[in-house]
């Protein structure tokens, strides 16, 4: 089974920072509030043993997403 964590767990230094960019960052908190909808899509989906296309696609989306939260979190242009 996937393991999936929540942007917290898989950023723990940069608790605050997140927090903080969550508030007052419109495409973060966009991105963070679309990891957590695909990660529990994800989680669902493992459940189903029908599902490994769609999971693929969905695994590659929330990469994605991190790579670029992960960049605005190390203060990295885009």
């Amino acid at each position: 089974m996937l393991e999936i964590h929540d942007i917290h767990a898989e950023f723990p230094e940069c608790a605050v920072l997140i927090r903080q960019l969550n508030v007052h960052n419109r495409h973060f908190a966009h991105l963070y509030d679309e990891f957590h909808r695909l990660n529990r899509r994800l989680r669902q989906l493992e459940q189903q043993a029908d599902a490994s296309a769609e999971l693929t696609e969905l695994r590659k989306r929330c990469g994605r997403v991190k790579d670029e939260l992960r960049l605005m979190l190390s203060g990295e242009p885009a």
